[in-house]
């Protein structure tokens, strides 16, 4: 199960080879329909005051980037091992691209 947990937060590929293995991925799924009924009413409300963004937009970009899940940081937490950027929140914004990402996370949260 820990495996499956982790695969639905991360979504790493050498997860994704442990993941096909498990019999039951019941687990894996529940988790991330209950990280989305947890976050659900602020996209129906973004959807009210924001109508020009597509209905699902949003879904899709925090299912991509987070499996629904609300990443945070401490402060000493270890940077990654490849020099990533550390990806923030639900929607997986980044606050630091390194200059090879958008710094997304500072320009959103303004508006």
């Amino acid at each position: 199960m820990a495996n499956c947990i982790y695969f639905c937060i991360i979504g790493s590929k050498q997860c994704l080879k442990q993941f096909t293995n498990i019999k039951n991925n019941f687990w894996c799924k529940q988790a991330i329909v209950n990280n989305y009924q947890k976050v659900k009413t602020f996209y129906e409300n973004a959807y009210q005051k924001y109508p020009a963004v597509p209905l699902g937009m949003l879904e899709a970009v925090a299912f991509t980037n987070s499996r629904f899940f609300h990443i945070t940081h401490n402060s000493g937490d270890a940077e990654s091992c490849i020099g990533l950027p550390k990806y923030y929140g639900v929607m997986g914004l980044v606050k630091n691209g390194k200059n090879y990402f958008r710094n997304n996370l500072m320009g959103t949260s303004i508006n």
